[in-house]
C-alpha cells in the first residue's frame, strides 16, 4: 500500500512536509514475503470470487476465470442472472436447494440479521466445492444495504488440487487461517482514515494479506490539493475530494451508520490514463475509514453497455424514421405495392447467396442486416418527383425520364442532411445504395457511369433487387413478367448489364425468392403444368 492515490512515501514527504512527520522504512523489500506467499496458495484455492449487491440485485466476477464448466459467465451482471447460470452447473440433486438458499431474496434476509456468513458444500460441474457467501465487511452493522461476496473453492487433496507438496505446513495454515484477509484484499487495493475536523489522514499498508495501520499524520486538505493540481485527481472529481474536507459533509452522509459510496477517476504517478475507483466511506467514532476498490473494468464495461442501449434506442427511433419515409415515398407512389418490402427481402436473399459462392466480398449477417435496411430507402429521392412524372400510366419522356433519374442524386441529399456520427455506417451504406443502385457494370447507369466493381456489392445487389421486383411486379404502364423470364431479361442485360457474380446468386436463389412473392396466374399455372 502506498498511501492516498498510490502515492509513494517521498512524494508524500515532498508534499506536506510542514505538516507531516514521516518514519524510516527500509528502501529494499525482501524478495518474497509472507503476504505473498499465502496470496499464492490462496489463488489456488479459489476458484471464483464475486462480490454483490443484494438491495441494488448487481454483481461482479473479481476472478479472471469467467468460464464455468459449458457456462461462460458475464463478467457483470445481476446477481439474480449469476445465481440462474451457476445453479446450472450444480449436480440436479442439489439444484434447488442451492438456488433456494442462495437467491438473493434469502441472502438479503439472512445477511441482514445477525448473521454474516452462509457456507455449504455442494457438487458444482462434477466436482465437489465449498461455496461460502460472506458480507463485506466494511458496511457496519446499521446499514441499510447488503453487500457480500461469494466464492467458491474445490474441495480436493492438495496433490488433486496441484499444490506444492513441499509447500511448508505454516504457510498452508496461514493462509488457511487469513482466508478473510485475503478475500478482502482481493476486493479492496487501499486504505486510509480520515478526520476532517482536526484535518488529517492516515494512509494504511498492505502487509501480510492485512492492511496495517501507519504512524504518520498528513494535512488531508494539503494532500488533496497538491493532488488536484497534479492531475493524479481528475478535474472531474475535484470537487468529490474536496467535499471530504468541509466540516459536516461525511456526518451527514453517513448518518445512521449508512456507508458513503463515491466514484472517481484517479491515475497513478506518470500514468498517461485514469481508471475509475470507489471510495466506500465509513464512521468509526470522530474519523473515517475509507476503502478503495478498483472498478474500472466495471465502470467501462457499465459506460459501454449504457452507450449500446443509448444507440440502440437512437438507432431503433432512425430506422423507424427511414421505414416511414419509405413507406412515404411507396404510399404517393400508389401502384408500387410492397415494392420496399420485396426489394429488402430479395436483396437480403441474394446477400446470403453471396457471402458463401463470394467470400471476396466479405460479407457477414451484419453487413447483410446494415445492406438490407439501406435497400428499404433506395428510393428516398423520389419523394421530390411531381405526381404527375411518378404517377403516369404510361411511359415517360425523355424529357421526363432526365427528372425521374434525379432521383438518385436527391435521394443521397436527404441521407447527407440525415446523417449522423451514431449511425455512420448505416447512413454511409444509405447513401452509396440511394445514389448507385441504378448504375450498371458496363459502365451505362447512372448518375455516375460507375464501372465494374468500382460499384459497391451493396448498390450492385440492390439494383438488381429493383430490377427484379419492377420485372414481376405490374405496373401501370406493363403486366407482371414470370419469375423465370424477369430472370432470363436480367441474365440477357435487358435491364443494363449485371456481374456474372450476382447473375449466378439470383439463378441459385430464384425459388427462394419465388417463395415469399404472390404469384401471378402466369406464374401459377407454369407451376400447375410443372414448367
Amino acid at each position: 500500500m502506498k498511501g492516498f492515490l498510490g502515492i509513494g512515501k517521498d512524494k508524500k514527504r515532498d508534499i506536506a512536509a510542514e505538516t507531516v512527520q514521516t518514519r524510516e522504512v527500509p528502501e529494499q523489500l525482501p524478495q518474497q514475503r509472507p503476504g505473498e506467499r499465502i496470496a499464492s496458495v490462496m489463488g489456488r484455492m479459489y476458484r471464483l470470487i464475486v462480490s454483490a449487491d443484494m438491495d441494488m440485485n448487481s454483481c461482479y466476477v473479481e476472478t479472471g476465470e469467467l468460464l464455468l464448466g459449458d457456462a461462460e459467465l458475464p463478467r457483470m451482471g445481476t446477481y439474480d442472472d449469476f445465481i440462474r447460470v451457476l445453479s446450472v452447473q450444480v449436480d440436479e440433486e442439489e439444484r434447488d436447494l442451492f438456488s433456494r438458499i442462495y437467491s438473493r431474496v434469502n441472502l438479503h434476509k439472512v445477511l441482514f440479521s445477525d448473521r454474516s456468513y452462509i457456507t455449504g458444500k455442494y457438487t458444482v460441474n462434477d466436482q465437489l466445492c465449498e461455496v461460502r457467501v460472506e458480507k463485506i465487511p466494511e458496511l457496519n452493522e446499521l446499514s441499510t444495504r447488503v453487500r457480500c461476496c461469494l466464492y467458491i473453492r474445490p474441495v480436493l487433496s492438495r496433490k488433486d488440487d496441484g499444490h506444492d507438496a513441499n509447500e511448508p505446513e505454516s504457510i498452508k495454515r496461514e493462509a488457511e487461517l487469513t482466508e478473510s484477509d485475503i478475500l478482502i484484499s482481493s476486493l479492496f487495493v487501499g486504505e486510509y482514515e480520515i478526520n476532517p475536523e482536526k484535518n488529517y489522514m492516515v494512509a494504511y499498508k498492505l502487509e501480510n494479506g492485512k492492511f496495517r495501520k501507519m504512524n504518520e499524520h498528513m494535512n488531508l486538505s494539503i494532500i488533496i490539493d497538491s493532488y488536484i493540481q497534479c492531475g493524479i485527481i481528475a478535474p472531474e472529481s475535484a470537487s468529490v475530494y474536496q467535499n471530504l474536507c468541509k466540516r459536516g459533509f461525511l456526518e451527514k452522509k453517513t448518518l445512521r451508520g449508512k456507508s458513503y459510496i463515491i466514484q472517481a477517476k484517479l491515475r497513478s504517478p506518470g500514468a498517461q490514463k485514469y481508471q475509475w475507483y470507489d471510495e466506500i466511506v465509513s464512521r468509526m467514532g470522530n474519523s473515517y475509514k475509507i476503502y478503495r476498490r478498483n472498478v474500472d473494468e466495471y465502470k467501462k464495461a457499465q459506460e459501454t453497455q449504457l452507450r449500446l442501449e443509448e444507440q440502440t434506442k437512437y438507432a431503433n427511433y432512425n430506422r423507424t424514421m427511414l421505414e416511414n419515409m419509405a413507406s412515404l415515398v411507396e404510399f404517393r407512389n400508389v401502384e408500387s405495392g410492397a415494392h420496399v418490402t420485396n426489394v429488402r427481402k430479395v436483396t437480403e436473399t441474394l446477400l446470403e447467396d453471396i457471402a458463401n459462392r463470394s467470400p471476396q466480398y466479405g460479407i457477414d449477417r451484419h453487413r447483410i442486416n446494415i445492406i438490407a435496411e439501406a435497400a428499404t430507402i433506395h428510393d428516398i429521392g423520389k419523394i421530390t418527383i411531381p405526381d404527375h412524372i411518378l404517377n403516369k400510366p404510361a411511359l415517360l419522356t425523355s424529357e421526363e425520364y432526365e427528372i425521374m433519374r434525379e432521383h438518385a442524386t436527391s435521394g443521397a441529399v436527404i441521407i447527407d442532411r440525415m446523417s449522423t456520427e451514431e449511425l455512420r455506417e448505416l447512413y454511409d451504406c444509405c447513401r452509396d445504395v440511394v445514389l448507385h443502385h441504378h448504375e450498371r457494370y458496363d459502365g451505362k447507369g447512372y448518375p455516375e457511369g460507375l464501372v465494374g466493381d468500382n460499384i459497391s456489392i451493396a448498390a450492385q445487389v440492390v439494383g438488381m433487387a429493383d430490377a427484379f421486383d419492377a420485372l414481376v411486379s405490374e405496373r401501370c404502364y406493363k403486366h407482371a413478367y414470370p419469375h423465370d423470364v424477369a430472370f432470363r431479361m436480367i441474365a440477357d442485360g435487358e435491364c443494363g448489364k449485371f456481374s456474372d457474380r450476382l447473375i449466378e446468386s439470383l439463378k441459385a436463389s430464384l425459388e427462394r425468392i419465388r417463395e415469399f412473392y404472390d404469384y401471378s396466374d402466369v406464374d401459377k399455372r407454369k407451376k400447375e403444368e410443372g414448367c
